[in-house]
């Protein structure tokens, strides 16, 4: 079957990964016990899941229900940034300063 919006599953799929790895597959991986993620981690994690966002709104726009299952990358790429973003003073979902 051939799909028209492949390119932005695609696109879809490498940001969520991105956003996986560097919030918290990283952490995981690096961080000592009681660690808490960097305020740049967050930023970097807040701003993948706007990228995240705009190719998801635009395959689901322009392809409808066939570009459905690029919401399957929105727990990998969404849940991250908003656990932290309430318990780190200074952060928002633009980032953190």
């Amino acid at each position: 079957m051939r799909y028209p919006c492949l390119s932005l599953i695609v696109s879809s799929f490498l940001t969520a990964a991105a956003g996986l790895w560097i919030g918290p597959g990283s952490y995981l991986v690096f961080a000592g016990p009681g660690d808490i993620p960097s305020p740049e981690t967050i930023s970097y994690c807040t701003w993948i899941a706007w990228l995240w966002a705009l190719f998801a709104i635009t395959a689901i726009l322009a392809y409808r229900w066939r570009a459905a299952v690029v919401l399957l990358g929105a727990p990998l790429v969404l849940l991250w940034p908003f656990l932290w973003v309430d318990r780190l003073p200074g952060c928002s979902i633009f980032g953190c300063w």
